[in-house]
């Protein structure tokens, strides 16, 4: 999932002119996620019924939008480095991706274990999950820049 969130968001972003601030990248990320839920929310719904559609608001919907905050403060600093012809933006572009893999792969291992301690770990997760990502929002834009 968040090879393919990736990839749209290279592919529509990138040379966009419009990505010219270091948290542009954080936002053109969280909305290529929240298409992508909005995406795979909508086939659980006709896979599973409407009694899934609540749990995956709550849940997923801020889930993917956690994960492309993390992704999106990487792809913004890669943004800078190629537009200073510094090296280094394969390598924030990976760590993004990498980063947002394990974040996922931890939030759906927690989830859909279903026991009592997974349901405590899955609990901790996204409270942790949160307070990141409002971290990194407020110091990503308290430290916002121009790329150019």
């Amino acid at each position: 999932e968040e090879g393919s969130k990736l990839l749209f968001l290279y592919l529509k972003t990138w040379k966009n002119p419009n990505f010219d601030y270091k948290f542009d990248g954080i936002i053109y990320a969280v909305f290529v996620s929240l298409g992508f839920a909005a995406f795979e929310n909508i086939k659980y719904v006709f896979s599973y019924g409407l009694s899934v559609a609540l749990p995956r608001a709550v849940l997923a919907i801020p889930g993917h939008m956690t994960f492309a905050v993390v992704m999106g403060v990487f792809y913004g600093r890669a943004k800078y480095l190629e537009n200073h012809g510094q090296p280094g933006k394969w390598l924030y572009i990976f760590l993004g991706w990498f980063f947002a893999v394990l974040l996922h792969g931890f939030y759906d291992t927690c989830a859909m274990l279903g026991t009592a301690e997974s349901s405590l770990v899955f609990s901790v997760f996204i409270i942790f999950m949160y307070l990141l990502v409002f971290g990194l929002i407020k110091r990503e834009s308290n430290q916002d820049y121009k790329l150019n």
